[in-house]
Order: C-alpha cells, then structure tokens, then sequence
C-alpha cells in the first residue's frame, strides 16, 4: 500500500512539470512580439535592426522546473506572505507601466484546466527576460553618458558580460527576476551625465551618484522610478533645476542634491506630496524663491537643510506639522521675518542653524525645544530677551546668537545646561552682569560675550572653566579687577578683554601659570601697575597687546623669553626706562610698538635683529641718539616710525635694504643732512613724513618721487630743502597728501597734465619762494579739499582754468566728502598748518573734515571770479594780502559752511553782499584795507562781528559796528591803512562773539555727526593695535 503511494505521488509530479513546461513556452511565444513592440515603440537604439527570434521549444533543467513547482507549492500550503505579495504586486505593476501583457491570476490559470500552469510559467519567464533586457541596456546607456571613469569603475559593465547583477555598483533582486533595486556608484571619479534611461530601471529603490563630477541636468525621467527609496545625487556640478517629476517617486525617503553649487531654480511646491520623505538636502546651491509651505505635508520630515543658497521670503509656519523634525538648517540665505513661534512645539528639534540671515523678532519660545542641542542664529536682527528657560535644554552644547539686537540679561538659568560647548552672545545689547552660574558648565570651551553692553564685575566663578579656549568680554562696561582665579584655566589659548574702559587694576601675576595661553589683549582699558614678570613664563604666548592702559614702570627684559611671540604693543602707557636690548632675541616677532610712552635713552641696535618684523613703532617717547644702521637688516619691515623723539644725525643709508617699506616717518626729531637716494629702492612705500627736522638740500636731486608709484603722503614740512617742485611727482597717481611748506623751494609752480594726480586732496605749498601763475592743472584737482599756496610770489590772476571752478568737485559735492570719510583713512592721522589772520591752526586727526583755500601773501590781481559761488563745501576761504580788484561776488552768502572768511589787504570795492547774512557759521570774518563802501549788512549773524572786520580801511562803510552813520556823507576813501598794520588784541584777531557762536554751532555739529555715524567710527577701530581713534576727534588747536 505504501508502494502504491509513492508511485502516484511520483506520477502527480511528473505530470505537473509537464503543464508547467508547457506553460512557458506557450507563455514566451504569445508575449514575444510584445516585447518586440514595446522596444521598438520606446527607443528604436535599444534594438538596431536586429529583430528578437525566440526559438519554437524553451526546455527547463529539472532543478529550475523543481524550484519553481516548490515555489509554487510552498505558496499554496503557507499562503503569500506580506513582503512576496508586495514586491509581486510591484513587479505586476510595473510590467503594467511598461505595455507587457500580465499574468492572469493563479486562480484564473488553475481553471483552465490540464497545461495551464505551463503556460503561465512561459509568460512569466518571458516577463523576466524582457525586463532583465531593459535593466542591461539603461546601464549601458547610463556608461555611454559617462565620459570619465579615471578609476575604472565601469571596465567591467560589457554588454558581453551576460550578468550585469556582477557589474560594479549594481544591486539586484534577489529572487529570480533579477531586477535592478539599487546602483551605488558614489565618491568614482565619475564624469559625464546622468542618462535619462535610468528612468526605466522601474524596481530601482537607491541611486547613489555622491561625491563625482557629473554635469548636466537632473533628468526628470528619474520620476518614473516609482519604487525609488533613496536618491543621493549630491557633491557633483549639476546644473538646472529640481525636476517637480520627482514628486511621482510616492516611496521616497531620502532627496539629496547638496553640495552641486550651480543648481538654480527653486524647490517644487510639488515635493509636498512625498509623504515618506525623511530627509531632503539642498545646501550648498543657487536655489531661489521661498520655502514652500507645501513641505509642511512631509510629515515624516526629519532632516531639512538649504543653507549656502539664495532663498528668500519667510520660515513657512507649515512646517510645524513636521512634528519628527530634527534639523533645520537654512543658513547663509536671505530669509526674512520671524521664526515661526510653533518651532516651540518641535519636541523633536536638535539643531537650528539659521545663521547670516535676514531674519528679525523675539526667539523667547526656542526653550521649549528641549531635545535642541545646536543653535546657529548669528548676523541676523533678533530682539527681545534670550528664552529665560534655555536651562530646560539640557542637552544644549553650541548656542550662537552673535551680531543681533538682543537685549536683556543673560540668564542664570543657562548655567544649567551643564552640556555647554560653545557660548556666543557677542554684538548684542544684552545687559546686567555676567551669570556666575556659567562657571557650572565643566565642558565649555568658547566663552563669547563681547560688543554688548554687560556691566558688574568678572565672576571670580569663571576660574573653574578649566577646559575654556576663547574667553571673550571685549567691548563692555566691565569694571573691577581681572580676578586671579582665570589662572586655572589651564585650557586657555585667547583672552580678550579689550575696550572696558572701567576694568582696573593690575594684569594678575597668576596669568602667568597658563602654558597654552597664545593671546592676551587688554588695549583700552584701565589697567595699573606693572607689567608682570610672571608673563615670560607663557612660552606660547603670541601675541601680547596691552596698550592704551595706564600700565607704569618698566618693560621687564624677561619678555625677550617668549620666543613665540609676534605682536608686542604698549602703546599709549606710561612706561618709563629705555627699551631692553634682550628684545633683539626675540626671533618671531612681527610687530613691536611702545609709541606715547615715556620711554627714553638710544634706540638698542639689537632690534636689527628681528629678522621678521613688519612694524616698528617708537614714535613720541625721548628717545634720543643716531637711528640705528642695523635696522637696515629688518628686509620684512613694512612700517617705521621713530617721529616725535628727539632723534639726531643723519638718515642711515642702510633704511634702503628695508625694501618692504610701506610708511617711513622720521618727522619732528632733529635730524640733519639730506634724503638718501637709497631709500629710492623702496619702490612700494605710500607714507614718506620727513617734516619738522634740520633736512636740506636739492630736493628733487636727491629724491626720484616718481619712483614711487604707490605714494599717498609725502610730507617734507619746516625743512630747509631747496630747487624745484619735482616734474616726476605727476607719476604718483595715488598722491592724497603733499605738505612742502616751510622750505625754501623756488621757482615757478611745475607744468603738469590737467588729469595728473587725480587723488590729490591736500596740496600745501605755503611759505616758499614759488613764483610765476597758478596752473591750470590745480583747478582740475578733482578730489582736491585743501590748496595752500600762501605766502608765495605766485603772480597773474584768480581765473580758475578754462573750466573755471567747477571741476573741484572736493569743494563742491558733499556727497564726494562722505565718500572719501567712509573709504579712506589717508588723512586721518595727518596734522596740517592753516592760517586765519595770521594765527596758524593746527589740525590734528581731523583733516578729512577740512576744506580750505589760502592763496594769501602772494601777487595775484584780477577780480574774485564770481563761479565762486560753486565751491559749496568750501569751509575757509583766504585772499588777503593780495591785489584783487573789484567787487566782492555777490552770492557768495551761499556758501553756507563758510567759516572763515578773509579778504582783507587787497584792492576790492563796492558794497559787502548782503548774502553774507545767510553765513550762518562764519566765526571769521575780515574785509579790512580795501576800498568796500556803502552800508554794512545787518542781521543775524553778521551782529557779532566788530569794527576790526571791517576796519581799518573801507573808509567809505557806515553803519553798525563802525560809529560812521550811514545818514553822514561817506569821507574820502581814497587813503589806504598799511598792510602790515599790527593787531593787538584778541578781539583784532577774532569777532569774539562770532567766534564763540561759529565754532560751537560749526564743530558740534561736525562732532555729533561723528559721534553717533557708528558706520564711520567702526571704519577706524583697529582691535589688536590702536583703541578708538574716533574718540580724539578734537578742534584744532594753536600752535604753541
């Protein structure tokens, strides 16, 4: 019995091979021309010519029909589990999309009875090979679109090669369709683009192209992967836009196109309906436009990140609903408004990275997120309090909000968040003191709270920050001492406590047990006592900028230990003693400067030594002696200023090996001699200051200007330098500042080409021997704000070229003022000498503010030339001492800055303007030795002048302030005063009322405006060298 059993049991399966093997090929034979069709009707390349011949009979080996009847059987015993009916369904589906016939349903093949099963395994079969057939040829196409491969990734993707599941990158399924699901073929090199043909492989679930060179567009074919799960595009130079196709790909979780750097256009609205989207990554592109609120749909969005592109508009208020998201990371774009205040309610958010935006509003909700660990939102314009409650984040390890509008405290409650890493408030306008609570936060290690306006001392609590590298409090109204205990911060490599002008008392001697420390910089401060010893022990030190302090005593010799320092400022202290010659030892340095001390003795030749210095600075101590020949070993130096020292002899010939030279300053010492033509090899120099010494000689014998094609300044003041103004000076093109005056040059005013020196904003020529007319090149200065050519033989007439004066646009447009305020700091520290009434004014630091012209004490005739008028920004305008005849330009009342005006000692007549009225600011006025008649204009401003403006001379005015009524005849007025008539007092000198009220309505206002334009006082900050310089804006003041 058991026998006959098996023996039908052997008959049952013989017999069901045979329908399934009948199945096939009836199968492969019905769908055959099908396939063919399809071919031919989607890309006739795919083919050639070639047509597919099948051939009448498919035999299967036993084991292949024996894998299939026990696939078959397991499924009829166990049921489809859920996974084999899904990936069937997909299969089924797909064969769909592309046009090939499907197999009917098993039960409908069971019901045909004897063969059916046979035929349905045929057609299933031939399903297969057709799809195999379009999985081949869209890699091969993929490799045709590829034009580089300079690792030979693809050498193994031949056509001959019948199993492309072996090919490099390729993943199949692992059933018997093998079918491509995945082509990973990241960081190869490859170049070339991305085929379209990829869009048939239908059951592809990952594309990975990452970290190549491809070019080209992203085709939309790709939309056409339905099943496609991941798609990593990122790190090529894609160009074109974000196909919206994509949205078709239902499955997809992962959207990476990052890092491409051309991608355009914007984000599809379209992207919305990718539901299972987890991550999608834009950064690092040129995408536009906004956000859409459509991605609000993603509720399965974890990963969200376009910084690095040009995005625009506000944070969609949608994305609330994408309650598992993570990180939002959108920085460097131009976003606007607020931070969506439901970004509180994403229990989930961990990282924030906002930053360099347009963004503005309060961020008090962002401490409910209390998974965040990173928040990025500096250079933006938030206001309001930082989240009283960013204690509840305990995770918190990064928090940067710099370069805000804050405001508030700090709060204690930060201390909590004993996670810190990173802390950056700076630039804010946060308030009240600085939380001891901070000192609880073991782990931090940048510590930024400068710029702002914290008050209240330094928490001595600070000191248990032990592994604290950046430690920042610059620019606040700290006050108290700088507590010993910061001398267990052994992780300290920068301090910064610079511009807290309250911090007192001395540097702590315990700093001096920090050995990684690399940057102490305390400049602008109140800092006493001396300079600890203790400080030669940091043998990482750096950089060492301690000026602008009230530090005293010496500078101890031991610094010559701190072998790696580069930057030694001191400036601006009230050192004493003389320079130690250890400083020579000390091989790295770069920087040295101890100017505005009260240091003294000769200058140590041993700093010849410092083979790598670029900046030495000794300028206004009492240093006396020679100028060192070894400072012409200093190959590196690009500044030298030894000016207002009491410095002798002559200028080394040795400075010429300093051929890096950008400024030379050996002004207001004693030297003797002439300019060494050495100092010719220093090509690049901009800043030539050799004024107020014992200097002479042939100045344009001794010195080639028009070597220098960089030169901005060249100052040669109070010398005895002879011969002529050099012809090579109209090469210096970049010439902002020329000071000759006070010498004994000679002869006529060189002839130049009406475009030279287009720079030229200071020409001061006073006090020489130059003679013959002014040239027509000077009125065509364009950028020119002072012309001094007082106190000369200067003949002909006031004519102002052919143009007239219309091309001294320095004199005319505010506009060009501003600019140059804003973009230069030429002039800033320059001092120039301008007379009013005899009295030299000297301004200091403020020369940018000046305009001025001063033709007095020359020669010149002809009349005031009436365009004038034109010269609106003109603010001191002198012709006295002249032969001008005429009368005064009427309208010149409109020159309303005018401050100074004086006419006196020529030949003028007529009536005075009564447009004078309107010289709101004129705190000078003198018309005296002429022959002005007529009555004296009355009102305003013009009542507080006296009778020494208009007198002596001008015998026919009358009227106030002149006791000559103007009812009384006028007297003969043909006698004139002497010129040279002395003033005796004060009010001779100046209208003092006119004064007092010009100068405070005048430089107040100057003052102000400069006070409070921060755009113009942040211009000059110098933050490692020089403290505030806008803060010594001062009147000028007469020389003593």
């Amino acid at each position: 019995m058991e026998m006959i059993r098996t023996m039908l049991s052997v008959v049952i399966l013989l017999l069901l091979a045979s329908d399934l093997t009948e199945l096939l090929h009836h199968r492969l034979q019905a769908d055959a021309q099908e396939h063919v069709q399809f071919y031919a009707g989607h890309d006739s390349k795919i083919l050639g010519n070639d047509q597919l011949d099948w051939p009448a009979d498919i035999s299967l080996e036993n084991d292949e029909v024996s894998v299939l009847i026990q696939e078959q059987y397991s499924k009829s015993l166990e049921g489809t589990d859920k996974r084999s009916v899904e990936t069937e369904s997909v299969e089924r589906n797909d064969f769909q999309d592309e046009g090939l016939p499907t197999s009917p349903e098993p039960d409908e093949s069971l019901q045909r009875g004897r063969g059916g099963w046979r035929r349905e395994a045929r057609r299933s079969m031939l399903q297969t090979q057709g799809s195999v057939d379009i999985d081949r040829t869209a890699l091969l196409e993929f490799k045709l679109a590829i034009t580089g491969d300079p690792n030979g990734t693809l050498s193994n993707w031949d056509k001959n090669n019948g199993d492309f599941c072996q090919w490099t990158g390729v993943t199949c399924s692992n059933n018997l369709t093998k079918r491509v699901v995945g082509l990973n073929l990241t960081f190869c090199g490859l170049s070339g683009s991305i085929s379209p043909m990829l869009g048939t492989l239908k059951l592809l679930t990952d594309l990975s192209l990452s970290g190549n060179n491809l070019t080209g567009s992203i085709p939309p074919e790709l939309g056409q992967c339905t099943a496609l799960s991941i798609l990593k595009l990122d790190g090529n130079n894609l160009a074109g836009s974000i196909p919206p196709e994509l949205s078709q790909c239902r499955n997809l979780t992962t959207l990476n196109v990052a890092h491409n750097h051309i991608l355009t256009g914007q984000i599809p609205p379209q992207l919305g309906q990718l539901q299972n989207l987890v991550s999608l990554l834009l950064q690092d592109n040129l995408l536009t436009g906004s956000i859409p609120s459509t991605i609000g749909n993603c509720t399965n969005l974890v990963n969200f990140a376009g910084n690095n592109n040009n995005f625009t508009g506000e944070i969609p208020a949608s994305l609330g609903n994408c309650t598992k998201l993570e990180g939002f990371v959108f920085g460097y774009n131009n976003l606007s408004g607020i931070i969506p205040p439901v970004f509180g309610q994403l229990q989930h958010l961990s990282v924030l990275y906002l930053m360099n935006n347009s963004l503005t509003g309060e961020i008090w909700f962002l401490g409910n997120c209390s998974r965040i660990f990173l928040i990025h939102m500096e250079y933006n314009h938030f206001t309001g309090p930082l989240p009283h409650d960013f204690g509840e984040c305990a995770n918190l390890t990064q928090i940067f909000i710099k370069n805000n509008e804050l405001s508030g405290a700090i709060p204690p409650a930060l201390g909590n968040c004993t996670k810190l890493f990173n802390v950056g408030f700076s630039a804010n306008k946060l308030t009240g003191t600085i939380p001891a609570s901070l000192g609880n936060c073991p782990d931090l290690q940048s510590f930024q709270l400068d710029d702002n306006n914290l008050t209240g001392v330094i928490p001595p609590e600070l000191g248990r920050l032990q592994n604290v590298q950046y430690f920042y409090l610059a620019g606040n109204n700290l006050e108290g001492t700088i507590p010993a205990s910061l001398g267990n911060m052994t992780g300290l490599l920068q301090l910064h406590f610079q511009d807290n002008p309250r911090l007192t008392g001395g540097i702590p001697s315990e700093l001096g047990m920090l050995p990684n420390l690399k940057q102490i910089i305390i400049y602008n401060a109140s800092i006493q006592g001396h300079i600890p010893d203790s400080l030669a022990n940091i043998s990482s030190l750096e950089y060492l900028v301690i000026n602008d302090n009230q530090l005293n005593g010496t500078i101890p010799a031991s610094l010559s230990r701190l072998q790696n320092l580069i930057s030694l400022l001191l400036q601006n202290n009230e050192l004493t003693g003389s320079i130690p010659s250890a400083l020579g030892h000390l091989a790295n340095l770069q920087s040295f400067s101890v100017k505005r001390n009260k240091l003294e003795g000769p200058i140590p030749s041993t700093l010849g030594g410092l083979r790598n210095l670029t900046s030495l600075d000794l300028s206004n101590n009492f240093f006396i002696g020679l100028i060192p020949q070894e400072l012409g070993n200093l190959q590196l130096l690009k500044t030298l200023v030894l000016s207002g020292n009491s410095l002798s002899g002559t200028i080394p010939d040795s400075l010429g090996n300093c051929s890096a030279l950008v400024t030379i300053d050996l002004s207001n010492n004693t030297l003797i001699g002439g300019i060494p033509t050495s100092l010719e090899n220093c090509t690049n120099v901009t800043r030539i200051r050799l004024g107020n010494n014992h200097l002479g000689g042939d100045f344009a014998a001794q010195l080639n200007v028009g070597k220098f094609k960089s030169l901005e300044i060249l100052s040669i003041t109070n010398g005895s330098f002879t011969g002529r103004i050099p012809e090579t000076m109209a090469d210096c093109i970049n010439l902002s500042f020329v000071d000759f005056s006070r010498n004994q040059l000679s002869g006529t005013l060189p002839i130049y080409n009406e475009a030279s020196l287009p720079n030229l904003r200071v020409l001061a020529l006073r006090y020489n021997k130059l003679e013959g007319p002014i040239p027509a090149w000077i009125w065509n200065l364009t950028a020119l704000q002072v012309l001094d050519l007082s106190n000369n033989k200067i003949t002909g007439d006031f004519a102002g070229g052919t143009m007239g004066l219309s091309q001294l646009k320095g004199f005319i447009n505010s506009k060009a003022s501003a600019s140059f305020l804003l973009g230069s700091s030429t002039l800033y520290d320059e001092n120039l000498q301008i007379t009013v009434k005899g009295t030299d004014l000297v301004f200091t630091s403020n020369l940018f503010l000046l305009t001025a012209i001063d033709i007095s004490g020359n020669m010149l005739g002809g009349i005031i030339p009436q365009d004038i008028e034109v010269l609106k920004e003109l603010i001191q305008l002198n012709l006295s001492h002249n032969s001008f005849k005429g009368n005064i330009p009427s309208n010149i009342g409109t020159i309303s800055p005018l401050a100074s005006l004086d006419l006196s000692n020529n030949q003028l007549d007529g009536e005075i303007p009564q447009s004078l009225q309107l010289l709101t600011y004129l705190a000078n006025l003198n018309l005296s030795n002429n022959y002005l008649s007529g009555p004296i204009p009355q009102g305003r401003h013009l009542d507080t002048f006296t009778e020494s403006s208009y007198s002596p001379g001008n015998r026919g005015l009358c009227g106030p302030p002149l006791s000559r009524l103007c009812t009384v005849a006028p007297a003969d007025n043909t006698t004139q005063y002497s010129s040279d008539q002395s003033i005796k007092s004060f009010s001779d000198l100046f209208s003092i009322p006119g004064f007092v009220l010009g100068s405070c309505i005048g430089f107040s206002s100057v003052l102000l405006v400069f006070l409070f334009w921060d755009s113009v006082r942040n211009r000059w900050r110098l933050p490692s060298t020089i403290a505030i310089l806008s803060s010594r804006l001062e009147m000028p003041n007469r020389r003593r």
